[in-house]
C-alpha cells in the first residue's frame, strides 16, 4: 500500500536528506518541525493567546502548528484558522483511565504525526501519560503559573510527568525557581522563555476617542480597565473594593471589566448592591482588545497569582500606566513607580490610594506609560518568544 506523506514524514528523523523539500528554485530544505499544542480548550485566554502568538509568529519554513482541545473548542479557534492553524476537539476519555492509559489521546497524538507536543498547565499529567507511549515524539510543557495553595498531589503528578517530558518552560524566572526547588524538578530540564506580545498590534492609536465614544465615556472621566476572566484566581471582588475608595475621592472614574467567566453572575450581583452600575460596565469577551485599550486611561490586574501576564503586557505597551498585584511574575515585569505600581494582594487601601494617584494626575499616567511601553518592546517582544521556542523545538528534533 502507498505510504501517504504524513507517514513517510513521521518515519524520517528531521533534517535528513529524505525529509528535505524541494523549493522553486531548486535547492532542497529541511521540511518544518510539526507541532502538536495540546490545551484544555481555545476559549479566550492568557495561555490561549500564548499559543495564538507562537502561531501568528512563526516562520512557516520552519514550524507547522496544530492544536489539540481537551474540553472544548472556543473563540480563538477562528481566530485561528484564519492563520492557517487547524484545532480539534480530542475525542472524550474515559474517567479514571487518563491519568494511566489514556487511549483516545495517545490514539489523537500518533493521528498528527507531529514531531513534538507542547503542551501547557492544566493538561500536563495527561499528555505526560499518553506520550509514555509513544517513546519517538518528543515534549515540552509550559507552565503558565501556579495557583497558591497547591496540593502535594499536584506535586506528585508534576514528578511524575517529567519523567516523560523532555523540557518544561517557565514563563519568568521566579516561576522555573520555583519549579526546581518547591516542586522539584530537574534543573536541566527547566529553561525560561518570557511570553511576549505583538508591540505593533499593542499601541496608542487616534482610534481611542471613538472607543471611548462607543462605550460612553466623557472626556473628563478615567477610565480603568481590567483585561482579565471572570475567575476567582483574578480576585475582582479585590478590585471593586479599592474602585469603591476611589470613587469616594475621584468621581470621575470608571471601570471597565473585559472578559467572561464562572463569576460573572456574582459579581454583576455585587456591582448591584453596591450600586455602581453607572461606574462599572462589564464588556464580556472581547476580539478587539488591542483597539479598546487605546480608549483607556489606567490598566489594572488584581489577581491572586500570576506567570507572566500577557494582558497586563498588552496593556502596557499601549502606553497604559498599569497597577497590578505583586505576585508571581508582575513582580519581573514591573518595576515599581518606573513603568508601573505593584500592590500587595487584599492591601485594599494601598490599591485605592495608587489608582488615585494615577486618576488624578495626567501627568503621572504619561510619563509612567511611556516608560512600560519603552521597556515591554525592549523586553517582552513577540519576535524574541517565538525565536525562542523555535530554537528549543530545533534543539529538541536536530540529530546531534
Amino acid at each position: 500500500m502507498r505510504k501517504t506523506a504524513n507517514e513517510l514524514r513521521r518515519r524520517e528523523p528531521f533534517g535528513e536528506v529524505s525529509s528535505t523539500s524541494a523549493s522553486t528554485d531548486g535547492i532542497s530544505r529541511p521540511r518544518p518541525i510539526s507541532v502538536l499544542h495540546i490545551v484544555l480548550s481555545t476559549v479566550t485566554g492568557g495561555m490561549e493567546n500564548v499559543i495564538y502568538n507562537l502561531a501568528y509568529g512563526r516562520d512557516p519554513s520552519r514550524l507547522e502548528i496544530s492544536v489539540g482541545c481537551l474540553l472544548e473548542i472556543g473563540h480563538l479557534s477562528e481566530t485561528l484558522r484564519g492563520i492557517g492553524v487547524q484545532s480539534s476537539l480530542v475525542p472524550k476519555m474515559i474517567p479514571g483511565l487518563t491519568m494511566l492509559y489514556p487511549k483516545q489521546l495517545i490514539k489523537f497524538i500518533r493521528d498528527s504525526h507531529c514531531d513534538i507536543v507542547h503542551t501547557h498547565s492544566g493538561c500536563w499529567t495527561k499528555v505526560a501519560a499518553a506520550c509514555s507511549y509513544i517513546p519517538q515524539i518528543k515534549v515540552i510543557y509550559t507552565e503558565h503559573g501556579r495557583t497558591f495553595p497547591e496540593s502535594r498531589l499536584q506535586v506528585l503528578q508534576d514528578r511524575i510527568a517529567i519523567r516523560s517530558t523532555h523540557k518544561v518552560v517557565a514563563v519568568g524566572e521566579p516561576l522555573r525557581k520555583y519549579l526546581i526547588n518547591r516542586v522539584g524538578l530537574p534543573a536541566e530540564k527547566v529553561v525560561t522563555i518570557h511570553n511576549g506580545i505583538d508591540t505593533e498590534r499593542f499601541k496608542p492609536s487616534e482610534e481611542g476617542k471613538r472607543v471611548r465614544d462607543e462605550f460612553g465615556y466623557k472626556d473628563d472621566e478615567v477610565v480603568i480597565a481590567i483585561v482579565a476572566r471572570l475567575a476567582p484566581v483574578k480576585d475582582h471582588r479585590y478590585l471593586i473594593e479599592a474602585f469603591r475608595i476611589l470613587l469616594q475621592r475621584c468621581p470621575q472614574a470608571r471601570l471597565l471589566i473585559i472578559g467572561d467567566g464562572p463569576l460573572r453572575e456574582k459579581l454583576d450581583f455585587m456591582v448591584e448592591s453596591y450600586n455602581l452600575g453607572e461606574q462599572i460596565h462589564f464588556a464580556g469577551d472581547r476580539n478587539d482588545v488591542d483597539r479598546i485599550l487605546t480608549g483607556m486611561d489606567v490598566a489594572t490586574l488584581s489577581s491572586q497569582s500570576e506567570g507572566i501576564s500577557l494582558t497586563l503586557l498588552e496593556a502596557m505597551s499601549a502606553e497604559l500606566p498599569v497597577v497590578a498585584t505583586a505576585v508571581g511574575g508582575n513582580i519581573t515585569i514591573i518595576k515599581d513607580g518606573i513603568n508601573g505600581f505593584l500592590v500587595e494582594v487584599n492591601d485594599i487601601n494601598t490599591y485605592a490610594d495608587l489608582l488615585t494617584r494615577l486618576t488624578q494626575s495626567s501627568d503621572l499616567r504619561r510619563r509612567i506609560g511611556k516608560e512600560a511601553r519603552v521597556d515591554v518592546m525592549a523586553n517582552w517582544s513577540l519576535k524574541g518568544m517565538v525565536d525562542a521556542y523555535q530554537q528549543l523545538y530545533e534543539e529538541l528534533i536536530t540529530p546531534y
